[in-house]
């Protein structure tokens, strides 16, 4: 025989429980990132306020990715100022490659300026300001080829450049060979 003892659960309890399965159901890797991604569209100010309390530091770092990537499609200044409030650790870091690689697809000038301001420990490397020049060599590659000259080596390399050159080869082949044969071989100190 079996004995079943009810509880009674408080206000508190019910609406801890519907948050965590609210939190459940927004998990990226099990299929909530397309609501996650709705609800920044609809409510930005609440996605923000969730990231930031959330307990699990995975999902943090999961949907940190998501939600300054969004922003910057919709607002890339608030995505900015968030990710500046993002602590200097790999939390930021790697929330903010994320939000590079989509700023690039808009503004590629904006993305190089903010990958030149970050402070954090390493910054950003060649192969995340790679993704910028790759997305702005196939619109205006003359551009990008001389922002790429004006940057510290230290943010730039060797595949920053392949990435400008290949995706200009697509379009004018001619001008990316030509481009780069006069690059003058630049290495770090």
């Amino acid at each position: 025989m079996f004995c079943l003892t009810v509880r009674p659960v408080g206000e508190e309890s019910l609406l801890a429980v519907r948050s965590r399965k609210r939190q459940r159901s927004l998990i990226p890797g099990k299929g909530g990132r397309p609501k996650f991604e709705r609800w920044i569209q609809v409510d930005p100010a609440a996605a923000v306020e969730f990231v930031k309390t959330c307990k699990s530091r995975s999902f943090q770092q999961d949907s940190s990715h998501i939600l300054v990537s969004a922003l910057a499609q919709e607002d890339p200044d608030r995505a900015i100022l968030e990710l500046e409030k993002m602590p200097k650790r790999k939390l930021r870091q790697s929330a903010g490659a994320a939000m590079l690689g989509e700023l690039a697809k808009h503004d590629p000038s904006m993305a190089c300026d903010l990958s030149e301001r970050e402070t954090s420990q390493g910054g950003y490397g060649d192969w995340v300001i790679g993704q910028i020049f790759a997305a702005w060599a196939k619109t205006d590659p003359e551009a990008a080829a001389a922002r790429l000259a004006t940057m510290l080596l230290d943010k730039v390399g060797p595949h920053s450049a392949s990435e400008l050159a290949t995706n200009w080869a697509k379009s004018d082949p001619e001008s990316a060979l030509k481009w780069m044969k006069t690059r003058k071989r630049r290495r770090k100190c």
